[in-house]
Order: C-alpha cells, then sequence, then structure tokens
C-alpha cells in the first residue's frame, strides 16, 4: 500500500519596494529695505530799517526859517540761507531660509522565503522517491 510523504522545500518570492529619500535644499531669500533720512536747515534774517526822526533847521538867518520832521517809509530787506536737503540712507538687509524640498524613490528588491510541500510517494517498505516541480519534470529513485 502507498501513502504520500511531503518534503519541504524553501523558495523565495521577490519583489520591488522604494524607499522614499527626501532632499531639503536650503535657499537664503534676502531682501535689503533703505531707509532714507532726510534733514533740511533753513535760516532766514529779515533786515528792516527806518528813519525814525529827521530834523532839518536853518543856519543863516536872511530868510524865516523853520524845522520840519518827516517820516521815511519802511525799508526792508532778506537775507538768509538754506542747506538743502541734507540725507543718509540706512540699508538693512532681512534673510530668511526657504526649505525647498525634492523628493526621490529609490526601489530596493526584498525577498522573503516561503515553503514548498513537495510531495512523494511511499509504498510499503520501500521508499519510491518522486520529486514533482511546478514546471513539470520530475524525476526519481
Amino acid at each position: 500500500h502507498c501513502h504520500t510523504k511531503y518534503n519541504i522545500k524553501l523558495e523565495q518570492a521577490c519583489h520591488e519596494e522604494y524607499d522614499v529619500i527626501v532632499d531639503t535644499t536650503y535657499i537664503e531669500e534676502c531682501q535689503d529695505i533703505v531707509t532714507q533720512h532726510c534733514q533740511e536747515t533753513s535760516q532766514q534774517i529779515h533786515h528792516s530799517s527806518a528813519v525814525v526822526g529827521h530834523d532839518s533847521q536853518v543856519v543863516s538867518h536872511g530868510h524865516g526859517g523853520y524845522g520840519y520832521g518827516k517820516r521815511a517809509a519802511d525799508a526792508e530787506a532778506e537775507s538768509g540761507y538754506s542747506t538743502g536737503p541734507q540725507c543718509h540712507a540706512k540699508k538693512d538687509r532681512q534673510c530668511h531660509k526657504k526649505p525647498v524640498q525634492n523628493s526621490r524613490k529609490i526601489p530596493r528588491q526584498v525577498c522573503v522565503p516561503y515553503e514548498v510541500k513537495v510531495p512523494y510517494e511511499v509504498c510499503g517498505h520501500s521508499h519510491v522517491h518522486v520529486e514533482q516541480y511546478a514546471n513539470g519534470y520530475g524525476y526519481g529513485h
């Protein structure tokens, strides 16, 4: 009488998996802020002059004379200077780092072992050993 026994054979099943690599590059972005401070100095001088009194007297006595006084019109003059605007600039640089990310996939092979049961027939007391493979070929002892 015969019965079936099994040999255990190890095979490997392989597949591809991907590792994701993220590269981060930092870019420094800057801006220059220019502040212009200006200052102007001006001075004005007002000159005014006025005749506040005037006397005339007759010094010869040939004619009858009299004294008179008069006030002249005011005369004004202006002078001064201006420096014009005097400016100086103050530059402020503001920078910040900006991350730029780039991801890429790297394939790698992953293999997992698994068991294959290979059947063979045992008849009576003698061993008949038949191995059978999925490709259809086999051999016996």
